[in-house]
């Protein structure tokens, strides 16, 4: 069974809907995360924990550093420790942005799964996640369009079936702008050398 916190948000209600028409067996939870009590029921049994809950930065939290800290560290240790109980495999969502609130306390919540995953033996991974827009969105402007949520949903899916838990790893997702922007430049310059060689057969 597949446990995912933040089930109902931009990632979670995705990954929910993508593995569910894979026939995985799905739990969502979206309970305060700061109340271990009230998550314990719903650990037992996963295999897997994809822990996608915390405070997302908005107009709300600007300027409550308390609050998202709580929210994202205690959270995350709570998840945690009820991952250990329920020997159960951690998929920890981070973020590659680090210099808000959020991302701070996403890098300390980040930390804090390394230390138990070193010391307490956590079956345990990190994902960075970066610029993730949905593709079905014609909205989104394309300088935003970086990491698809399709391929993040796919990614997570071979993480379950073919990631080994036996070492700690954190993945950070590729900016594909900067990729297609070398790609293209390869191909304008062997172009240009198509080019010339053509020029330079026809004289010969």
């Amino acid at each position: 069974m597949i446990l995912i916190t933040g089930s109902t948000g931009f990632i979670g209600s995705r990954l929910v809907s993508f593995l569910s028409q894979k026939g995985y067996e799905i739990k969502e939870v979206n309970e305060e995360i700061t109340d271990i009590e009230k998550l314990r029921p719903h650990f037992k049994g996963a295999d897997f924990v994809v822990h996608l809950a915390g405070k997302k930065p908005n107009s709300e939290t600007v300027g409550k550093s308390n609050d998202t800290f709580l929210v994202n560290v205690l959270g995350t240790m709570n998840v945690v420790r009820l991952c250990l109980e329920n020997k159960s495999k951690l998929i920890n969502i981070s973020s590659s942005a680090t210099e808000s609130e959020y991302g701070i306390s996403k890098v300390v919540a980040e930390e804090l799964v390394r230390s138990y995953a070193k010391s307490q033996g956590l079956k345990a991974i990190t994902i960075r996640p970066a610029g993730i827009y949905d593709e079905n969105d014609k909205t989104v402007p394309y300088i935003n369009k970086n990491y698809p949520l399709g391929h993040l949903v796919r990614d997570i899916e071979w993480i379950i079936k073919n990631h080994n838990f036996d070492q700690y790893k954190v993945y950070e997702t590729r900016n594909f702008q900067q990729k297609i922007y070398f790609i293209r430049r390869k191909i304008n310059a062997v172009k240009r050398r198509v080019n010339k060689l053509s020029s330079w057969l026809r004289f010969q």
